[in-house]
């Protein structure tokens, strides 16, 4: 049996829990502990990469982040790498840094609020796509009909996620021997990706000859080791 969307998922935990009729544990509970696995299992994993465009326009220098952004891997402009630099070293430099127009050169993300950045210098071009984040985020808010997207053998956390969940609050069809049974498979899942994951960019890095084993290269950048969804089309 496929588990590759929101209702299979729900239907298969039913079956586990001998509850299809929902009589012990309602269709939205379960909603909430799948939803709450897949937000965890993407934020601990990294499984989920994208690549975003947030436009300049003239004069403005703090723009929002994508939601549901965990990390952010890489900023470009122009197609070139950018660095990030804390507040209290442009204020050592420049205090008039925010004010200053130009090329971006580099980025802020403390100091402006939560999922926040900060171009700087503030753009004088107007220009859809020279600003890019390449980030990881967590699942999107699924509905019955939604697909998951990571992979369906990654989607088996999800279920001992609300398993585990299921059998573990307080009331009818408790089982804390259960529970924690379920709870250490999906630990085990999550290890597995991470392990993965890890093994992936190990092959990826490039080695460096000199240079104290730093790259001092200024030019266009590789691109990252892709993760395995690039390029599907995703739920929004």
């Amino acid at each position: 049996m496929s588990i590759r969307t929101k209702a299979q998922v729900r239907a298969r935990i039913q079956t586990k829990l001998a509850d299809t009729a929902a009589v012990i544990w309602s269709t939205a509970e379960l909603d909430v502990y799948i939803q709450n696995g897949y937000d965890q299992f993407t934020r601990l994993t990294n499984t989920i990469w994208e690549r975003k465009a947030i436009p300049d326009e003239v004069g403005f220098g703090v723009y929002d982040l994508p939601e549901g952004i965990t990390s952010l891997e890489r900023v470009t402009w122009d197609d070139y790498r950018i660095d990030s630099i804390p507040t209290d070293v442009f204020l050592f430099q420049d205090r008039m840094f925010e004010q200053q127009q130009g090329p971006v050169t580099n980025y802020m993300v403390d100091g402006d609020g939560f999922r926040k950045i900060r171009k700087i210098r503030v753009p004088s071009l107007a220009a859809a796509t020279k600003f890019y984040v390449e980030y990881y985020r967590i699942g999107s808010k699924l509905v019955d009909t939604d697909t998951f997207e990571i992979p369906e053998h990654y989607v088996r956390a999800v279920v001992f996620f609300a398993l585990g969940c299921a059998r573990m609050r307080r009331g009818d069809g408790q089982d804390l021997k259960r529970a924690a049974a379920y709870m250490a498979k999906w630990q085990e899942v999550v290890d597995r990706a991470n392990r993965r994951n890890q093994q992936v960019r190990k092959r990826m890095q490039p080695i460096v000859v000199g240079g104290g084993g730093r790259s001092i290269v200024r030019s266009r950048p590789p691109r990252p080791a892709l993760p395995w969804n690039f390029g599907d089309v995703v739920p929004k």
